[in-house]
């Protein structure tokens, strides 16, 4: 009966809007090592999704967090 399953792709979802981005390509983009982009996901200081093992960034979601003027790390100095 799987042939008769219907996908509306009409209305985008964020993951259809734009690729989500992998930790380094976060990296590159927040000028920041790709260790420290991982702790701060772990911690969940930047908004990821986890696919099983890996971490995918939404773009969008990263501009909202930045814009916002992202959020510091504990005991980190300003």
């Amino acid at each position: 009966m799987a042939d008769n399953i219907v996908v509306d792709r009409s209305t985008p979802t964020p993951l259809m809007a734009g690729r989500m981005l992998r930790a380094d390509a976060v990296a590159e983009l927040l000028d920041i090592e790709l260790k420290r982009v991982y702790i701060l996901a772990r911690e969940g200081i930047l908004p990821c999704v986890r696919v099983g093992r890996q971490v995918r960034f939404n773009r969008a979601d990263l501009e909202a967090w930045a814009s916002k003027g992202g959020t510091g790390y504990p005991g980190e100095a300003q």
